[in-house]
């Protein structure tokens, strides 16, 4: 689940700002009841659950703040991307199965992503475990 997206960001600053993270408390992600589109091209299941750990999220990285956030002025949407699709006509008629899920979130990750010619490599910065705030 992604918390934040960076565009550009200091791994080192981002990595310190990972660590300072508190959960709200216990994080129970609850995922479904049916994909849908998120945008003309994504298709996704929706999550439910994520808005404090987002919001924890966003407090702790605010000092790197910039241009750099893709998505800062959004509102935090939870969601599993299931596909990404080119030309929006052809995700006119994705199945969307009624899917069903609950987890306990037990650590966040930092991910690096390289775009290339094969498509996106991604690397992990950091785990941390949650610790309650």
């Amino acid at each position: 689940m992604t918390l934040q997206f960076f565009a550009d960001v200091d791994p080192d600053g981002l990595v310190q700002a990972l660590g300072s993270v508190r959960a709200p408390g216990p994080v129970e992600a609850v995922a479904g009841p049916r994909p849908g589109r998120l945008g003309p091209h994504v298709w996704t299941l929706p999550v439910d659950g994520l808005s404090g750990l987002a919001a924890a999220v966003a407090v702790a990285t605010a000092p790197l703040r910039s241009e750099s956030v893709v998505d800062g002025d959004l509102p935090f949407r939870g969601h599993l991307t299931l596909a990404r699709i080119r030309r929006p006509e052809a995700g006119r008629d994705l199945p969307a199965p009624e899917l069903r899920c609950r987890w306990e979130v037990q650590e966040i990750l930092g991910f690096r992503s390289q775009l290339g010619s094969g498509g996106a490599v991604h690397h992990v910065l950091g785990r941390w475990p949650l610790r309650p705030g």
